[in-house]
């Protein structure tokens, strides 16, 4: 999985010094990047809701210009290049409520 994830990151639309992903764009890397079918569908899942298929989109507006930014659609997340986050960061709500941390870990090769 650390080797699709990176793949994945590696392939997608960085912002800020690369500390930064498209979570749209990721979700499509990580996707194709992958064989398993359960990330496959939480990955397609994530682009639906980003997208305002579910029942709330987290987005109230987007916008871009040029060809380099047409994959974004508006959600970045943190997801350094093989950098430890911060020591705190799995304290704060955001990674505890949505187990981004644990996604974190595996991208960074410590597994969950």
């Amino acid at each position: 999985m650390v080797a699709a994830l990176r793949l994945a990151w590696h392939r997608t639309l960085r912002f800020f010094d690369d500390a930064y992903v498209d979570l749209h764009h990721f979700a499509t890397e990580l996707a194709r990047s992958t064989d398993r079918r359960r990330i496959r569908h939480g990955c397609e899942d994530l682009r639906r809701a980003i997208e305002g298929r579910a029942a709330r989109s987290p987005l109230f507006a987007e916008a871009h210009t040029g060809s380099r930014v047409d994959p974004a659609r508006g959600l970045s997340i943190h997801l350094p290049a093989f950098r430890n986050p911060a020591f705190h960061y799995r304290e704060i709500d955001f990674a505890r409520r949505t187990r981004w941390a644990d996604v974190m870990d595996a991208y960074l090769g410590r597994g969950i």
